[in-house]
């Protein structure tokens, strides 16, 4: 039996700034078993990563305070919320493979499974299906298995389809024209651009372009603020479409920062952008020896997969770690930021490795809490994959954090990845824990099966969907009914 409550877990400590317990060298870590659940092996799921500026270079693109409106192209943008408002249209961009699986292909299935689990559990009619054509009788299975109407947007057979939905664009509603639009940002691959050119076709959402770098998991709305992973910004400095003086200080690049974006994407809200005052280590390689009964083997493990050097971010992209959960009843805002360390300690650890970025997250949480965020730590546990055939151990994190998220009314509800399964069984405990956290905040919580797949390649439950847009976010009554066209029953 689990504690109702999160606090007779640990009381006031999660709300401390720890470092992580170091025991030194490598040697001196227990080495744990080996777990194969071949979730690494899946060559299906794209590894979530930030991908090098291949831009060209572009003269006279600078942005200066004194000439920020030369980045609006929208009249009076304002994005749309991750967690406030009931759900009106959510994207899914489904491969056809998860449509048509080998024959045993476990880990296809376990994915098609999480769809499936979305869909059913959604609001009803809310879910908005990108896939190609070839997929339409399987889907329609789907949909009479599963008793559902969706939306849908069927595509050529030979353009692909990115499993990652959240992080093609921005969606944005002009409070002015009264009208929704999908925002592109400065770089966007080949598969993106089809993607956001198909929806614009298929739908009434309009297409923009932005001279900004950004991606969706990189963004999080809440309702009179939103955040931003320093990354993104910082690569608009690196490519010179922000103009900083190098000696600039670090509160007036800031201000500069603040001022493009939210002038491009959502002036009305508050700005926080998201970084580690601390540096942030680099993907990292180490060997160590695998001991199975009298066998030995050397071994590779690779930590911090995808961080490149200058990241300010411990995670890829912030949705990885923090997730936002409405306010309190004395209107203070809520924020969950993720622990390693909490969950070492739930799982009866009596070490942690400095390589789980305990460290950094604390930072990070701290930083929300000075700025008057009322934060809560919840478990995220950081944990191995082993790859037998190229004798690789991958760490991850089965993050609890990205969720998908609906505040609405009296009706608050949350999709909870869970990770208790195959060889990790032990991680019920941690799914408990996460499941009373959020109870306690007053959400209904809707536990997704077996998310371990989708973690290990850098994402979860927001980053393969992305939020169209709330009901409570679109002032024009007749928006809703132009969405309600290309049904699959």
């Amino acid at each position: 039996m689990f504690c109702k409550s999160i606090d007779c877990i640990f009381g006031s400590e999660i709300q401390t700034l720890h470092k992580p317990t170091v025991m030194g060298n490598l040697q001196d870590y227990p080495i744990e078993e080996k777990k194969v659940n071949g979730y690494v092996k899946s060559k299906v799921i794209p590894f979530l990563s930030k991908k090098k500026i291949n831009s060209e270079k572009i003269e006279n693109r600078t942005v200066l305070l004194s000439n920020l409106t030369g980045t609006r192209s929208l009249n009076q943008p304002s994005l749309i919320s991750s967690i406030d408002g009931k759900i009106g249209q959510i994207l899914f961009t489904i491969p056809d493979c998860f449509f048509f699986p080998e024959p045993g292909d476990v880990l296809t299935t376990n994915i098609t499974n999480i769809f499936k689990h979305l869909l059913k559990s959604l609001p009803p009619k809310t879910g908005l299906i990108l896939t190609q054509e070839k997929s339409k009788d399987k889907l329609k299975e789907w949909v009479n298995e599963l008793g559902i109407t969706v939306n849908t947007i069927f595509i050529k057979n030979n353009e692909s389809v990115n499993l990652w939905a959240e992080d093609s664009f921005c969606v944005c509603h002009d409070n002015l024209d009264d009208e929704q639009y999908i925002v592109k940002p400065h770089t966007s691959s080949k598969q993106q651009i089809e993607i956001t050119t198909n929806i614009t076709q298929e739908t009434p959402y309009k297409k923009k372009e932005i001279d900004l770098f950004f991606q969706g998991g990189n963004i999080l709305v809440g309702d009179d603020f939103w955040f931003i992973g320093k990354d993104c910004p910082q690569d608009s400095i690196n490519d010179g479409i922000i103009k900083v003086a190098k000696d600039e200080k670090e509160d007036e690049k800031e201000k500069i920062i603040k001022e493009v974006y939210q002038n491009a994407l959502d002036p009305e809200r508050k700005l926080f952008i998201i970084q580690s005052r601390e540096d942030v280590p680099t993907t990292s390689y180490e060997t160590f020896v695998m001991k199975e009964e009298e066998k030995e083997e050397k071994w590779e493990q690779i930590f911090h997969r995808g961080n490149e050097d200058g990241t300010k971010q411990p995670l890829f992209h912030i949705d990885m770690f923090i997730s936002l959960a409405g306010r309190d009843n004395q209107n203070n805002r809520i924020i969950l930021v993720g622990d390693p360390l909490m969950a070492d300690k739930l799982l009866g650890k009596s070490y942690s490795r400095e390589e789980n970025l305990s460290h950094l997250f604390d930072d990070i949480a701290q930083q929300l809490k000075l700025k008057g965020f009322k934060v809560i730590r919840n478990p995220m546990p950081h944990i191995y994959d082993d790859d037998d055939d190229d004798k690789i151990r991958y760490w991850y994190y089965a993050s609890a954090n990205n969720v998908i998220v609906q505040n609405y009314e009296n009706t608050k509800k949350v999709w909870l990845p869970t990770y208790g399964y195959g060889l990790w069984q032990e991680l019920k405990r941690t799914d408990e824990v996460n499941k009373t956290i959020w109870e306690d905040l007053g959400y209904e919580v809707e536990m997704v099966p077996n998310c371990h797949p989708l973690a290990i390649k850098n994402g979860v439950l927001h980053c393969i969907s992305k939020y169209l847009y709330r009901i409570s976010s679109i002032t024009n009554p007749q928006y809703i009914k132009k969405q309600n066209t290309n049904f699959l029953k």
